[in-house]
């Protein structure tokens, strides 16, 4: 049995597996050569015979693409995982894929991968997501990937799973008093933070998450916005007439990730300057410009809500003390954007400490892209080894007819239940023993209040079907929810008795 941690990053995906006592990342596609970052894209094409190819990741076939968003590539499947129904014609409208069969094939071209590598078919899997993401959008991958074959053990959240990589990891297991830590992981679709509390106990190492934050906002979103608000304007008035929009977008794409590559790398200085020239015209682009812009758009004034809201949300459980920024000792910056000054600036204005980023950490490519597949690999072994505590990245609720209520709180511990709230039976007969399930990351809502679901911190996630025949129509249904390390679940009940009459995975119906 192979253990594997997967990232399945929007950008990149990355895979990492247990190989005795070391943990490997492994390299997806072997005509890449001996690297660890591989492109998350799928390039259908139609053979000779009239039949689809698939190629994969950094194969030279999907590498060939001079578009990257031609019709034939799938790309960004991570956040297509949204949609509740998204297809696409490809290949001249020969075939039609889906999102789940997207994922299915690449999870099927990452698993032979790894069959070659271990001589093992049997896998078990820990599956890292953002925090952000939803119930529903869990079951979909975690869906696809078993039914590619692969064993999903866990899903766990990015950050949390980078605490648990060799590097990071042995900066915190042999502490001897209390150290909060954050994670900070600036990837291409997500900005994560969670914040972890590393307790000594009875000669044992407790690891505890006090809460975490997400945002959908990340190095893509970087290249789209520079694109509409600076690129674009810039050059409008030199575009050839016949380029559509999307041509031109695609055309400028490369460039703006160019620049960024050249401006952040390791090896980039402050004052380094790079150019984007089309028809005779030159845009020059610095670190500078990049500040702005994000200044311009709020970026930095977002993320720094972000954490004083997850600060809050600390602090508002009882088991805590208030805990403040000062009481942190390192915060751990992760993701391929991190590389970005504004964001390591910004972290150490927030938390009012210049020392406060581990370096170690940040320059080490290894660790900047691959903690987090390298943490999930390492997060079974790690469970038996401290005592791990989880809790949930979102809250979780229904609507009973009066709007999105509270079933379970966000940052509540893993196998906690909430308290029980009622359905009269004649609702769920109304609407078929459907109950329709909602989540939220926001730290503003509050249990025992109603909200509109229309609201745009409510996310929709799920509908859960319960069997009306099973119970007394005389008698409102109780339900109670409790998250696991997989999924959510929900105990239905009468009469509040002990004994629950239905248990229900929260998936899709």
């Amino acid at each position: 049995m192979s253990i594997v941690g997967i990232d399945f990053g929007m950008e990149n995906i990355k895979v990492s597996v247990v190989m005795g006592k070391i943990i490997k990342t492994l390299n997806l596609d072997s005509r890449m050569g001996d690297i660890h970052v591989s492109p998350n894209v799928v390039y259908y094409k139609k053979n000779e015979n009239g039949g689809i190819e698939k190629y994969f990741f950094g194969s030279k076939e999907a590498n060939q693409g001079r578009i990257l968003f031609e019709d034939d590539y799938i790309r960004h499947s991570k956040r297509l995982l949204r949609l509740e129904n998204w297809e696409k014609s490809i290949c001249d409208n020969s075939a039609v894929v889906t999102i789940d069969g997207v994922l299915s094939d690449i999870f099927s071209a990452a698993k032979n991968r790894i069959v070659q590598e271990t001589i093992d078919d049997k896998i078990d899997a820990v599956i890292t997501v953002p925090v952000n993401f939803t119930e529903a959008q869990k079951h979909r991958l975690s869906a696809n990937a078993e039914h590619a074959g692969i064993n999903v053990i866990n899903i766990i959240t990015e950050p949390f799973a980078a605490l648990f990589s060799k590097d990071i990891i042995a900066k915190i297991e042999n502490i001897q008093t209390r150290k909060n830590v954050a994670v900070f992981d600036f990837g291409g679709s997500t900005l994560d933070i969670c914040a972890a509390a590393v307790i000594p106990e009875n000669g044992a190492l407790r690891i505890e998450i006090l809460g975490s934050a997400g945002m959908n906002y990340g190095g893509v979103d970087i290249t789209n916005d520079m694109y509409e608000h600076i690129v674009f304007p810039f050059f409008e008035d030199v575009a050839d007439a016949e380029m559509n929009d999307m041509t031109m977008k695609n055309s400028f794409y490369k460039e703006i990730e160019a620049a960024k590559r050249n401006l952040f790398s390791e090896d980039s200085y402050d004052d380094d300057v790079t150019d984007i020239t089309y028809k005779g015209k030159r845009l020059e682009m610095s670190r500078k410009t990049f500040d702005d812009f994000l200044r311009e758009q709020g970026i930095d004034t977002k993320i720094k809500n972000m954490f004083d809201d997850m600060l809050d949300s600390i602090n508002e459980d009882s088991f805590c003390d208030d805990l403040e920024y000062s009481d942190f000792s390192d915060v751990f910056m992760i993701g391929g954007t991190s590389r970005m000054p504004f964001f390591q600036d910004l972290v150490r204005e927030i938390f009012g400490d210049d020392d406060i980023i581990d370096e170690d950490i940040l320059d080490d490519d290894e660790n900047l892209y691959n903690s987090v597949a390298n943490g999930a690999a390492a997060f079974p072994g790690c469970s038996e080894q401290f005592r791990v505590s989880q809790k949930l990245s979102m809250s979780i609720g229904i609507d009973r007819g009066r709007g999105y209520e509270i079933l379970l709180n966000k940052n509540v511990t893993y196998g906690e239940k909430s308290a029980l709230k009622t359905i009269p039976i004649d609702f769920l007969k109304k609407n078929n023993g459907m109950i329709k399930i909602y989540q939220s990351a926001s730290d503003r809502l509050i249990y025992g209040k109603c909200y509109d679901v229309d609201d745009e911190d409510i996310l929709f996630s799920g509908i859960v079907k319960i069997d009306t025949e099973l119970y007394d129509n005389s008698r409102d249904i109780g339900i109670e929810c409790y998250n696991t390390p997989k999924s959510v679940m929900i105990d239905t009940y009468q009469n509040n008795g002990e004994q629950c009459i239905e248990r229900i995975a929260l998936t899709f119906v």
